[in-house]
């Protein structure tokens, strides 16, 4: 993350929720640079006019690659080659998945808009977390520019989190095992495409 100035508000998300600390940016119409932790995770959110306008994380989960990997654009062996070529080249990923033609420029634009999204809608499943906001901070050059607005921002916020209260109704803890009964299964469950493709990765190896 890079060095930032001017820290106008501090504060705990148990005191302030990320929801009225938005909505506070969103109706001042601030510009500058939020920090938000939780425990060694730091997401940084660059608002300008009351806007997100970039974003960044350093959770390895939400890394670019990573982000490849979930979406099925990118093998884990092509990928490893990638990111070899990387540290020898000193070249971000996007660039080398156009160069080597994996990728298209705007695909590349595209993907990266939508990792930064979900770096955020992710800190509407926070419970727990601090925050900073420093007034007039310039968005660092390396973040993927975004353009998001507050209001939009929270309801799928709160649409996710909605969704989440459910499923951990079913899944209460992540040492939950799950497996396929094979006589419950029906035809119509096996064409859905997101219930077929569950049921394959379940019966994986």
């Amino acid at each position: 993350m890079g060095s930032v100035t001017q820290m106008s508000l501090l504060g705990d998300l148990s005191t302030m929720p990320l929801t009225e600390l938005l909505q506070w940016l969103a109706v001042h119409q601030k510009s500058g640079v939020l920090l938000l932790q939780r425990g060694d995770v730091v997401k940084e959110i660059s608002l300008m006019g009351g806007k997100i306008v970039a974003s960044a994380s350093n959770d390895p989960r939400e890394q670019f690659s990573q982000f490849l990997l979930a979406c099925g654009k990118i093998s884990e062996d092509d990928l490893l080659t990638l990111l070899l070529l990387q540290r020898d080249l000193g070249v971000p990923l996007g660039r080398l998945l156009v160069q080597r033609g994996i990728l298209q420029e705007g695909e590349v634009q595209h993907l990266l808009r939508l990792k930064a999204e979900e770096n955020i809608h992710d800190l509407f499943l926070w419970d727990e977390g601090y925050f900073k906001f420093f007034a007039e901070a310039p968005a660092q050059e390396r973040h993927v520019p975004i353009e998001m607005d507050l209001t939009t921002l929270m309801l799928e916020g709160h649409r996710r989190a909605d969704e989440w209260l459910r499923i951990r109704a079913v899944f209460p803890s992540s040492e939950t095992a799950v497996r396929v009964i094979p006589d419950r299964l029906t035809r119509d469950l096996l064409q859905e495409p997101v219930y077929n493709r569950m049921i394959q990765l379940l019966e994986a190896p």
